[in-house]
């Protein structure tokens, strides 16, 4: 049973992907470097996506889920709702990945941002993206407005996202 529950998020996780990755190639003209679909080496697990902006690095994990959206509870313990589950575990599992990505870098000081990016579901009309254990939740249109009104913490892009690109080979 747990496998074909893990196929089956696999499956749907493909699905978003593709749709995020072209939305993230279309900030290249503002500096951005996107990277995709990366290896953690040492393990089978991957990162969507790893983008590198004036802005920091950013590390993307796309979800395509249905249903609404929802962050509950209160600031000592927010939790994030997807179709009325409790998804709070999507964020912590981001941990492994921002841990990797922290070490791989050779400079320290660069800000490193964990996203969710939902793709498929239902967000409230006046609906904000929101924080859930240090992770940005969010949908792929305002992923890309966040990430072009950053700001520019003066780091160099070419420089990180080769270093990384090294790092964290495809992993198809």
């Amino acid at each position: 049973m747990e496998a074909a529950e893990s196929i089956r998020a696999w499956e749907k996780s493909t699905l978003s992907q593709p749709r995020v990755g072209a939305l993230l190639e279309s900030l290249r003209p503002y500096g951005v470097a996107p990277l995709h679909d990366r290896r953690i080496p040492g393990s089978q697990a991957n990162i969507d996506h790893v983008v590198v902006a004036p802005s920091g690095v950013w590390i993307v994990d796309s979800k395509n889920y249905r249903g609404r959206i929802e962050r509950r509870g209160r600031r000592s313990d927010l939790r994030l709702y997807v179709e009325g589950r409790d998804r709070t575990h999507l964020a912590a599992g981001m941990e492994h990945q921002y841990a990797a990505v922290r070490a791989a870098m050779s400079a320290g000081d660069v800000p490193v941002h964990r996203v969710l990016c939902f793709t498929g579901a239902e967000w409230p009309f006046f609906a904000k993206p929101f924080d859930v254990d240090g992770v940005w939740v969010t949908w792929p249109k305002a992923l890309i407005d966040t990430i072009k009104r950053a700001g520019d913490c003066g780091l160099s892009v070419g420089e990180i996202s080769s270093e990384l690109a090294v790092r964290f080979p495809l992993a198809s």
